[in-house]
């Protein structure tokens, strides 16, 4: 592979984290007390991809590590500040998914990690549909109980 088709390439990947960041940033941009949104996820995505890169060259092996538990404590400070009844966990977890997804682009699975973006994604931007299905199961259930053995 020439020197040009090897940047290409990289272009690829890092393009790639980025779309997994702003998907997702995307998604959480719909919330009002956010602590995170799609510049900060994109950036997020970005720190993950740069790592990648680097863990790749083998200059600086613990840089995932470092950069992953700057971020988070960058968005544990962040949700501190903001001193809203209501932490909110899933934007980290979240920004965790996507430093992650993000780093493993480089590791030579270019599709999984977008198709787990994806999953990513629907999980979040269903979220009261998934709070309500266990109480929709239940009722059925009962449904289903009475109706055949009582």
């Amino acid at each position: 592979m020439n020197e040009y088709e090897l940047g290409l390439a990289q272009f690829s990947l890092f393009a790639q984290s980025l779309g997994i960041g702003f998907l997702i940033g995307l998604e959480r941009e719909r919330h009002e007390e956010k602590i995170a949104g799609v510049r900060t996820f994109t950036l997020i995505a970005l720190a993950g991809a740069l790592s990648g890169y680097v863990g790749i060259h083998g200059e600086w092996t613990t840089a995932p590590l470092v950069l992953l538990i700057l971020i988070v404590a960058s968005l544990l400070l962040a949700q501190y500040r903001m001193q809203t009844a209501l932490p909110d966990p899933t934007t980290i977890v979240a920004a965790i998914l996507v430093f992650v997804l993000s780093y493993a682009v480089w590791l030579e699975q270019a599709f999984f990690p977008a198709a787990l973006a994806l999953a990513v994604t629907a999980v979040l931007y269903f979220r009261e549909e998934l709070r309500n299905l266990p109480k929709e199961a239940l009722i059925k259930f009962k449904f289903f109980h009475s109706y055949f053995f009582e």
